[in-house]
């Protein structure tokens, strides 16, 4: 069936009837057997895709979807990223409210699972007279809802009221199946948020809403006949890039285009798209009058595109590319020249999507850039780089993170005048704020070549100078433990007319298992596998990373029955950190075998053996005036200390609820909740205190002894 589900109809030909493709009693099992649904050609039906040790290969499905009644909900990040693994979808009537189905958005769709789709949530079999709300429920410590209707709190039904973190509600209206194939949420309040983000089409009838940052939308179009893509940008300075020659297919719609000066101006990039159709000539619009046109009707301009494919490049006929809804009395002159329609300019390449380096290599430098390269679309330059600016920003960057520049093509760089070279000549200067050191994590380059002479004097010779800039920027992050293991790289480049190109990038640091010494502090670190890290008798700073078990450390998935780091001090004052945005879950069991309190005596205790635990990268909002039992608590668990963890505390507007722990193994709790070390408990010294140390006061006797650390 179009969904995926099999009917047998073996019995009605007289045939005995077989057993299900999927079972564990059959030829394909999926112990070894990799079988998923996924829409492999775009017609919108559920293929059948077989990846195994005994056999592999695809079967389309022939069963045809009728129009109108599939809808296939996209679950990305606030960036666009697809990486909202097992969030549920569900989909309600819109004027009875009744549950429609629920459907599981993850990675990939197991048949054995009963999912549908790849990253996204596929409905068949909807009324196209009927409109539909959707509410995604996310998974896990997140527990948040998008709302995709403005109802206020569509989707709770089966969350526990201590669950719920947040409530996100969209300004995305409810959603016919008619018309709409595709509809993309994200986990964010798009009518206030502004991250911003990249959104990729599909190939089919796509809805493709931003919020209020700076969006960048790629439409790939639909298929002939069928509607076409909507895209909403939210707010902000969005741009619509249409490079595919789908594009021509069906007409794509914008609701909120901004054609005038301002925060909100927003740009259509049709540079690729005319290279693509054949167009060789100058990029203005003059030059692309016979290949560029605009129909206005009824408040609304229509900008249609000719692909002259006829007999040696003739005219063949102007199509519907984009309608601009609310845009009329404007000229292609008045959208080209204003900057909200952009014929040409900077065609960048060679840029890695993804880079993975060592901590070693990230000590090291890293360029972010070494192959990229600088072309003119269509062999013309919309303008040279006289004024131009070169932003580059890295998401989750640290002060331990520095953006700068190799010494390759002759780039040199001042850091007392901030001055950008180019063998010899000055190019460039760096923002004194955005100067990319620290926690910034932004370097903004700003390029004026008119001061240079003959060598930067073309638009070549500037975007060449503009070329090698990129290609010697280089990441250093001065750690052993990067707080941050993933970073997002986004390259903003600006020519003299102010037209924008804007690329992205990921580069992940891997952790190392190692020790080292760095700035005063001894390291030893680990990775993000189960693993054992110990110290030695000087005094260390321990990073774990919480013991998550990676494709590339499986071995005991299928025996272990929990996960977790084992961190052994070994003498001295160590610390005990651990760091934000890692792979931390509540089901992990840390445990720390020798932990030293400044008041406990014996083997490894005392004020020469006081080790500390570093929470201060962990929690999320915590400030000095935060209550601390929001965020921390210790509790006696098989008899043992476990300092438990809530991130965010009661941010989320519910109260503690463990996400984290960790247990100090050699750390007892008796009967009246005293903590004993050595069979010891331990005198209890710090203000209002009286009596030995226990469960009720550890945490307040360690914070006056420096032995826990939240801020």
């Amino acid at each position: 069936n179009s969904d995926g589900s099999y009917t047998n109809i073996a019995t009605t030909l007289g045939w005995d009837a077989g057993g299900s493709v999927a079972g564990t009693g059959s030829a394909l099992s999926t112990t070894n057997t990799s079988i998923e649904l996924l829409d492999v050609n775009g017609d919108r039906s559920l293929d059948l895709v077989v990846m195994g040790m005994v056999v592999s290969g695809i079967t389309l499905n022939s069963t045809v979807v009728a129009e109108n009644t599939f809808l296939r909900v996209m679950v990305a990040n606030d960036r666009g990223g697809l990486d909202a693994y097992g969030a549920v979808v569900r989909l309600y009537d819109h004027d009875s409210g009744i549950l429609v189905a629920m459907r599981q958005a993850s990675d990939t769709s197991l048949a054995a699972l009963g999912n549908s789709g790849s990253y996204g949530a596929d409905f068949f079999g909807l009324d196209p007279a009927k409109t539909y709300d959707i509410a995604v429920v996310y998974p896990g410590n997140d527990a948040s809802v998008t709302v995709v209707t403005g109802k206020a709190g569509l989707g709770l039904g089966n969350i526990a009221s201590g669950s719920l973190k947040e409530i996100v509600d969209s300004s995305l209206n409810s959603v016919s199946a008619g018309g709409k194939d595709v509809v993309w949420v994200a986990k964010e309040n798009r009518s206030t948020s502004a991250t911003g983000g990249y959104w990729l089409g599909s190939n089919l009838a796509d809805h493709l809403l931003g919020d209020t940052g700076a969006d960048v939308f790629t439409p790939n179009g639909a298929r002939i006949g069928e509607a076409g893509d909507t895209l909403t940008g939210g707010g902000g300075r969005d741009t619509f890039v249409f490079n595919q020659l789908a594009n021509l297919n069906t007409m794509a719609t914008i609701t909120d285009f901004t054609a005038s000066a301002g925060a909100d101006a927003d740009t259509i990039d049709l540079g690729a798209l005319l290279t693509k159709v054949g167009y060789a000539g100058t990029r203005d619009a003059a030059g692309v009058a016979d290949w560029v046109q605009l129909q206005t009707s009824g408040g609304n301009t229509t900008l249609q595109i000719d692909a002259h494919t006829g007999a040696s490049g003739a005219s063949s006929g102007f199509v519907d590319l984009v309608k601009l809804n609310g845009v009329s009395g404007l000229s292609l002159s008045n959208l080209v020249t204003g900057g909200f329609v952009h014929l040409g300019g900077v065609n960048v390449s060679g840029i890695a999507a993804d880079q993975t380096v060592t901590e070693a290599q990230a000590r090291a430098g890293v360029q972010l850039a070494a192959s990229a390269t600088l072309a003119a679309e269509g062999a013309q330059w919309a303008g040279g780089f006289t004024g131009g600016i070169l932003s580059v920003k890295l998401d989750n960057a640290t002060a331990e993170d520095i953006l700068g520049f190799g010494t390759q093509g002759g780039v040199s760089y001042s850091s007392i005048t901030r001055a950008l070279s180019l063998g010899g000549t000055r190019v460039a200067t760096i923002d004194s704020t955005n100067n990319g050191i620290g926690s910034v994590g932004k370097l903004d380059i700003s390029f004026d070549f008119s001061a240079a002479g003959a060598s930067y004097a073309s638009s070549a010779q500037q975007a060449a100078a503009v070329q090698t800039v990129m290609q010697s920027l280089k990441l250093t992050n001065s750690t052993f433990a990067p707080l941050a293991l993933d970073r997002g790289i986004s390259f903003d480049l600006t020519d003299s007319l102010g037209m924008q190109t804007q690329f992205f990038s990921g580069l992940r640091i891997t952790p190392e298992a190692n020790s080292g010494s760095l700035n005063g502090v001894k390291y030893v670190t680990g990775t993000e596998s189960v693993e054992t890290l110990v110290g030695t008798s000087l005094d260390e700073t321990i990073v774990g990373y919480n013991g998550v078990p990676t494709a590339a450390n499986t071995a005991n998935l299928a025996t272990a029955t929990s996960y977790g780091d084992t961190l052994t001090g070994g003498g001295g004052k160590d610390t005990f950190q651990w760091l934000t945005k890692q792979a931390m879950n509540s089901e992990t069991s840390e445990k720390i075998t020798d932990f030293g309190f400044a008041r406990g005596t014996g083997s490894g205790q005392g004020a020469a053996e006081a080790d500390k635990l570093d929470l201060s990268q962990l929690l999320e909002g915590y400030n000095a005036s935060s209550v601390l039992s929001d965020f921390a608590q210790v509790a006696n668990v098989n008899g043992k200390l476990q300092l438990q963890v809530d991130y965010n505390g009661r941010a989320n507007g519910t109260g503690f609820e463990k996400t984290w722990f960790v247990t100090l193994d050699n750390v007892s709790v008796d009967a009246a909740n005293n903590l004993l070390v050595n069979g010891s408990s331990m005198t209890a010294t710090a203000p209002g205190l009286s009596g030995n140390v226990t469960l009720d006061n550890a945490l307040t006797q360690m914070l006056a002894d420096q032995q826990f650390k939240v801020l």
